[in-house]
């Protein structure tokens, strides 16, 4: 199983940035897990069907936020 983060969604596309290689590759709409949004992390299973990875996702969140608040400190 292959993990990316969603980047974006391009028509009937869904564009993810690969953790392995850093490169972003596109995959049908219809192989999404219907509720998905830009930055979860996903897997990508053998028959290409992606899904959530839920505490990747939230873990990576709130990286985010901690470097949002470490930048923006008074």
């Amino acid at each position: 199983m292959v993990k990316g983060i969603i980047d974006r969604f391009e028509g009937d596309f869904v564009i993810i940035e690969m953790s392995d290689s850093g490169l972003t590759k596109d995959f049908p709409i219809a192989n999404l897990q219907s509720d998905l949004q830009v930055g979860d992390v996903v897997e990508i299973d053998e028959a290409l069907f992606i899904k959530k990875d839920e505490l990747s996702t939230i873990q990576k969140k709130a990286e985010i936020e901690q470097l949002m608040d470490d930048l923006f400190e008074d």
